[in-house]
């Protein structure tokens, strides 16, 4: 978004202002006026409904991408998925020549496809991970995000730059050259969901609020940071690239941290799941409030500002190992189905951040905006918080199991072998 579109240099104003970061005349390439100014004469408001779009299809898909994957199994719901959002991905560079609008349809397009994945893959996680190892795990095999987004996004800077790949487009079909799924499962049948007492759960109410803090950062930190780095902190492309890249590989190995040290606290039998989830939850909330005042204090201190959105992917890799993989332990039988709800409703927090930036920024560059959008950031995080620190739940859900006397069953062999100092808790929820 930040190479195509055009946006504002700041090159007559060299000096410290409200309105604007100073930008250091040994970073301006006059060489390279057309490349900064951009193809499309997008305004702020316009980049973040394209922006959003992918945010607003992800959100459609989540319900009944979960419950067709609990059905016919996840790994044809993720090469469906995949092959949805590739199309659309190839197809950005010519619809976005044509009209905004068309930009718009093909990015909700996109989002709808991508939104089948996370709620497919948490089908298999549940079936396939047993209890005590499901954060680390979930963890590993999610980690393939953080590598894609590292990867994707310093390559992409680099792609961009090069005039002799055809510079942007070619960002678009090089990747989707490499997406080549070959998924099968077979169909089985599955329980009717219980949406009823899944509505009227409080737990469920609590993840579903807590979750929308995550969406939301997540959001800036792909979709609406880069555009903070190039338009206020005036970086480079090449430099934007690689600052936005760097906070994935922290947030894997944060997630790799969070999930093993819960692994290992579950194993030994030193917290329960429902602790330790709301207490990973605690500290990513706590480091999301902080990180986001950080940036809102380091003002145009560029290298401090960058300093704090990479602390930040700390706690987004502390998430990991709380209420991001909650809907798992609540109920490893329809993991997926309320995976689905939650995540529909909590990244809408997602779909609009975008839209946020954008009508703030419309024709208002300036970095007492972006502030505005570090405070909405830190209060909605804390608040979302507290909620999920009282009223979420990381236990299993008695509507997981078919009948009220397998839950008692159930409750009765986990106290049994806590009893007993078991350290090999292998699931005896999915197939109750």
């Amino acid at each position: 978004m930040v190479t195509p579109t055009q946006s504002p240099r700041f090159v007559e104003n060299l000096n410290v202002s409200k309105q604007s970061c100073p930008v250091n005349p040994q970073d301006l390439d006059t060489t390279r006026d057309e490349e900064i100014i951009g193809e499309f004469d997008w305004s702020p408001a316009t980049q973040g409904y394209v922006i959003s779009a992918s945010f607003l299809g992800y959100v459609f898909t989540q319900i009944p991408g979960g419950m067709l994957a609990e059905a016919f199994g996840a790994k044809y719901i993720i090469a469906f998925g995949l092959f949805i959002s590739s199309v659309c991905h190839f197809t950005s560079p010519f619809v976005s020549r044509i009209h905004s609008n068309l930009m718009i349809f093909i990015q909700l397009l996109r989002g709808m496809g991508q939104g089948f994945l996370p709620v497919a893959h948490c089908v298999v996680a549940a079936n396939w991970f047993p209890r005590s190892e499901r954060g680390l795990l979930n963890t590993i095999a999610m980690s393939g995000y953080a590598v894609g987004a590292l990867v994707g996004g310093i390559a992409t800077g680099a792609i961009c730059s090069a005039e002799a790949l055809g510079g942007w487009p070619s960002s678009y079909y090089i990747f989707e050259i490499l997406r080549l799924p070959t998924l099968l499962e077979c169909v089985k049948k599955r329980q009717p969901t219980p949406w009823d007492q899944i509505l009227c759960s409080v737990p469920v109410h609590a993840l579903v609020i807590s979750l929308f803090p995550h969406f939301w950062i997540a959001s800036y930190t792909m979709s609406v940071h880069p555009v903070f780095l190039g338009t206020i902190l005036h970086f480079r492309i090449e430099e934007n690239g690689v600052f936005s890249s760097v906070p994935f590989v922290i947030q894997g190995a944060s997630a790799l941290f969070s999930s093993w040290t819960s692994n290992w606290l579950q194993k030994k039998n030193y917290v329960g799941v429902n602790r330790l989830r709301k207490g990973f939850s605690f500290l990513s909330y706590i480091g999301y409030f902080f990180t986001c005042m950080g940036m809102y204090a380091a003002g145009c201190n560029k290298w401090l500002s960058v300093g704090f959105n990479m602390l930040q992917a700390v706690p987004m890799g502390l998430a990991v190992g709380g209420s991001m993989i909650v809907a798992m332990d609540m109920t490893p039988r329809y993991g997926g189905s309320l995976m689905g709800l939650t995540n529909t409703i909590g990244s809408i927090g997602g779909f609009i951040l975008p839209m946020v930036v954008g009508e703030l920024t419309n024709n208002n560059q300036t970095l007492e905006q972006w502030n505005k959008v570090f405070c909405i950031s830190g209060a909605i995080s804390l608040g979302a918080g507290v909620l999920f620190c009282v009223f979420g739940s990381g236990d299993i859900q008695p509507w997981n199991f078919e009948t009220i006397e397998k839950y008692e069953d159930y409750k009765a062999n986990f106290e049994n072998k806590k009893k007993d100092n078991l350290k090999n808790d292998n699931d005896i929820i999915c197939h109750l």
